[in-house]
């Protein structure tokens, strides 16, 4: 055996000798990029995330715009080329072209909260314009003492009052909100305006996800071209790691791990935070972050056709745990998409989030970011820094947590203080985004009439109509003139979408001052000396007291729900009818009742199937991207039936999982469909005609009559069946009218008859008689 400096001496010179292999081979290469051959001169830019780049763009492009403008104006600008500033070792930038470009955007500009932007976006500006030059040419445009002398130069400009010093206060959520956020998005009222009761199941998921993985928007869904580079950067479903999960006391049950992998859009990482989701007791399952994104697994079949959350607890775990297979169909799919298959983008998410902080009530927007906020405080007291920074994605050296303060206070410092509480930390619930109960959603109908009298809403209408009416009467129809393509089809489209675009501005602008008019104008205290009962006074009428919660309550009239209302009343009274009772989606029970006290009827109960069709129930792959098109058929399609289920806490994970699963498959859009109404499940077919309800802008209605027009014909076959043979003699009441205005006939009441038949009746006497019977 050698001696142990024989044995190093030996390892050193082996590795010598490989690296001169290796380099030998190098010096061989051909493709220009061996080391001899490559350029080390060449600027390689700093790798930022795709959103940093997009910033870039667009400073580039403001400043571009700023030399256009400003160049031909101002002999100071002795170059007005913009890809002469950014090209690689140009240096063109100087302190008195950057003081002039500040000038330009203080005098040009218009903020959001002021007339003139702030000091701070002004910073941001030229943070951003420094970093885009530094980043395209390679060179440091100025010294540290060039661009204190910057900043130096916009605070001067905000002395003196070229520009705002406002701020906009950063609104927090608290835990309350984020229950109330929740209710909201299982509520009918949300149901109804949404395209598919699957954008209930994503919302909710969505906001519980977004807090439990103290993450950003655009880590779970798409963030838009600006900030991702693909639409699949962001949760897919083979990032979610579920597994079946051996507890101590001999039951499974279901956990995951999720796989952060795009924070922010980057792509230098492949993981960069992993999160661990257990389940919540059953009674919770509005807020379980696990238990929703595995019903979003199952709808999907992520885990194969036929799955069901019986089946992967009898997944055998072992001794611990086993990792539950996914199908490969769905890698790289993002888990938030739409009933079709698009993905779902970060941004339209957080618009139905403010939309739920309407239907709660809040006066500020309840944001992403204000949950952000209240996460990050929660963190901030309950965690140590390293955990809060790891979990909030932000750098191990950063102090940007000091931007998550509010100057809203957070916490109760009255009670903290004098130690009334004994909690570390005592919340101020619904304080920060302000609530008020029971505000309208829409604009009222003053505010409609307001966009009918406006001035270039009339004018756009009227071209748009002007248009349209020479194309019907040329070829009969729009779409017959778009099929000629006839050369004013594009200007009709441009026309109606001018119309259409004036009109959402409109009806956004008039709502958001309807919406804040609700916190502004406040009834005034009108207290009695003599009665000390708190009274408000009506601000339409002084003599009138009103109580003190009408304030909250009188003039918040739900439009919506009233348009609903008349459309129902409407859909009900169709054919004469008063009412239509909706009954089971399986079976009807027609009970046949007597137009007399006993004439030739009985009190049996004919069930009815209402297929008569026999239209095939299994439903159709309607869906994109390997949607399940689902298999279940449940009798209720309302999001109610969910809700109590979730409430009630008395089901077991499985049979809960159950409901879940048959609720959200549907396709269609919930709360419009009467119970027992709805289409196929996973379809857009009528369930009563076999018609395809997808394009019919009054599916509901159409469903309706088919309803109805089936169960006519069912009442009146039954009528016939129940009828008596002329040759049986029978008995009648003889008492009363012979004929009635509006007969009650198999559950449908009707002012006005259907038709009449002769009928003959033979009594006990044998003597014949002749009654005319309505049905």
């Amino acid at each position: 055996m050698l001696p142990a400096f024989r044995r190093a001496q030996s390892t050193k010179q082996k590795k010598f000798e490989s690296r001169l292999l290796k380099l030998a081979e190098d010096e061989l290469r051909t493709d220009g990029k061996s080391i001899r051959d490559t350029d080390l001169s060449k600027w390689i830019a700093p790798p930022v995330s795709w959103g940093y780049e997009n910033l870039v763009h667009i400073a580039v492009k403001r400043f571009g715009d700023f030399l256009q403008i400003m160049g031909p104006r101002d002999p100071r600008i002795t170059e007005t080329d913009p890809k002469k500033y950014f090209s690689l070792g140009s240096r063109l930038l100087t302190i008195e072209i950057i003081k002039l470009f500040m000038l330009f955007l203080a005098r040009t500009s218009t903020g959001m909260i002021d007339d003139r932007i702030t000091s701070k976006t002004m910073q941001g500006y030229i943070s951003h314009t420094i970093g885009a030059a530094y980043r395209c040419t390679g060179v440091k445009q100025f010294t540290r003492e060039e661009v204190k002398q910057v900043y130096t130069y916009i605070r001067n400009l905000e002395q003196d009052g070229e520009l705002s010093n406002k701020a906009r206060f950063k609104h927090v959520a608290t835990n309350n909100d984020l229950d109330l956020l929740i209710e909201a998005a299982f509520s009918d009222e949300f149901s109804l305006n949404v395209q598919s009761i699957r954008s209930v199941l994503n919302i909710a998921l969505y906001m519980n996800l977004f807090v439990d993985s103290c993450g950003r928007g655009s880590d779970l869904a798409y963030g838009g071209a600006s900030i991702a580079e693909q639409e699949n950067h962001c949760l897919c479903w083979d990032h979610c790691r579920f597994y079946v999960v051996n507890v101590d006391d001999g039951d499974r049950v279901i956990a995951a791990n999720i796989e952060i992998k795009f924070q922010k859009g980057q792509r230098s990482k492949d993981v960069q935070k992993i999160v661990t989701l257990r389940l919540l007791p059953s009674n919770m399952a509005m807020h379980d972050s696990l238990r929703l994104l595995v019903t979003l697994a199952l709808v999907d079949g992520v885990f194969g056709p036929g799955a069901t959350w019986a089946s992967l607890i009898a997944v055998d775990p072992g001794a611990h745990s086993r990792e539950i297979i996914q199908s490969h169909t769905f890698i790289g799919v993002p888990v938030f998409r739409s009933h079709r298959g698009q993905p779902l983008r970060s941004g339209k998410l957080g618009e139905s989030i403010v939309h739920l902080g309407r239907i709660v009530g809040f006066e500020h927007n309840s944001t992403s970011y204000t949950l952000r906020r209240g996460y990050a405080n929660m963190l901030n007291v309950k965690a140590c820094v390293e955990d809060r920074k790891s979990l909030m994605g932000h750098k191990t050296n950063s102090e940007i947590y000091s931007h998550y303060h509010s100057a809203i206070s957070s916490l109760h410092v009255q009670e903290l203080f004098r130690d009334i509480r004994t909690v570390e930390h005592a919340e101020m619930h619904s304080l920060s985004l302000n609530r008020m109960q029971q505000l309208p959603q829409t604009i009222s109908p003053e505010g409609w009439e307001q966009v009918q009298q406006d001035a270039e809403l009339v004018q756009f209408a009227l071209e748009a109509s002007q248009l349209s009416a020479a194309l019907c009467e040329v070829y009969g129809s729009n779409a017959a003139a778009t099929r000629a393509c006839d050369p004013r089809v594009p200007d009709l489209l441009t026309a109606t979408s001018r119309l259409k675009n004036r009109r959402r501005a409109l009806l956004r602008h008039i709502y958001q001052e309807e919406y804040r008019a609700q916190f502004v104008e406040r009834a005034q205290l009108h207290v009695s000396p003599l009665c000390t009962s708190t009274t408000v006074v009506n601000p339409l009428s002084a003599s009138d007291l009103l109580p003190i919660y009408s304030v909250y309550v009188s003039d918040a009239q739900d439009w919506v729900q009233h348009v609903e209302q008349e459309e129902q009343q409407s859909a009900e009274q169709l054919s004469g009818y008063e009412n239509i009772i909706a009954e089971d989606a399986r079976s009807l029970e027609l009970s046949i009742e007597a137009l007399d006290s006993g004439l030739m009827m009985t009190d049996k109960h004919v069930r009815a199937r209402l297929n008569p069709a026999l239209l095939p129930e299994e439903s159709c792959k309607t869906r994109l991207h390997n949607i399940n098109d689902g298999g279940a058929r449940p009798k209720n399609m309302s999001i109610t039936r969910v809700r109590e289920a979730m409430s009630s806490g008395g089901l077991t994970d499985a049979a809960l999982s159950q409901i879940m699963v048959e609720v959200f498959s549907a396709t269609h859009r919930p709360g419009k469909y009467l119970q027992g109404e709805e289409p196929l499940l996973g379809t857009s077919i009528c369930r009563f005609s076999g018609i395809d309800l997808s394009s019919d802008t009054h599916a509901p209605d159409t469903a309706h009559r088919a309803h109805f027009t089936m169960r006519q014909k069912a009442a009146a076959e039954s009528f016939n069946k129940h009828l008596v043979p002329l040759d049986t003699s029978c008995s009648y009441y003889s008492q009363g009218p012979t004929q009635k205005k509006n007969p009650t006939l198999c559950g449908l009441r009707s002012k006005t008859h259907l038709g009449t038949k002769q009928v003959t009746f033979l009594l006990e006497n044998g003597i014949a008689t002749i009654r005319t019977v309505l049905f």
